[in-house]
């Protein structure tokens, strides 16, 4: 079987259902325990400044990558691809447990390039001189849609092919592009793996 037959092949034993889901829908999932997010499958953790841009491009409405999460069969997400993305929400709003299990600081944002006026706010007032999103700012940040997909790959499935194409890169084979493929690995997750891996990419 050709590689054009396998692709097609493979292709058709996976699917994933796409919709959006506003950020406070997604808060309430996260603190009863429906969303695991997985630090294996982040790479560098953002800085401060970093974080900030995202809060930023949430308040501008800018377009937002769609997170990938694979549903056990307990109903909780194991989100997979955009794990970085939710701890930066859940950390802002002050929520976000690290691998131990401890709430990590709320981020205090920094000026960005937009709204440099950002500089110093947090989601609640942490002392009497701090500055802190308005009522309107909340809701209308809860209110933001995320687009989420649902693939049917499971972690499990995943974290093996990721084992075996992290053994085929550090040979530096060209393969490993088509084997993810063939393996079914969601074409962003793979092309962020392989940019970890050779230090390239954001």
């Amino acid at each position: 079987m050709g590689l054009e037959e396998q692709v097609a092949s493979r292709a058709r034993e996976i699917h994933s259902d796409g919709f959006a889901m506003s950020i406070g829908s997604v808060i309430s999932l996260y603190r009863d325990g429906g969303v695991d997010i997985h630090s294996e499958f982040q790479r560098v953790p953002w800085t401060d400044d970093q974080r900030s841009r995202f809060i930023e491009s949430i308040l501008l409405g800018l377009p937002i990558p769609p997170v990938i999460v694979s549903q056990r069969p307990d109903g909780v997400w194991d989100v997979i691809d955009g794990a970085r993305r939710l701890s930066t929400i859940f950390q802002f709003v002050g929520i976000y447990r690290d691998r131990t299990g401890n709430l990590a600081t709320p981020t205090t944002l920094r000026k960005t390039e937009y709204l440099p006026a950002l500089d110093g706010y947090r989601w609640e007032v942490m002392s009497t001189d701090g500055l802190v999103f308005s009522e309107r700012m909340r809701r209308d940040f809860e209110a933001a849609k995320l687009h989420f997909r649902i693939t049917s790959v499971t972690l499990q499935q995943i974290a093996f092919d990721l084992n075996g194409l992290r053994h085929q890169a550090s040979a530096g084979s060209k393969r490993t592009f088509w084997a993810g493929l063939v393996l079914g690995i969601p074409l962003g997750l793979l092309v962020n793996w392989l940019s970890s891996l050779f230090g390239i990419g954001v």
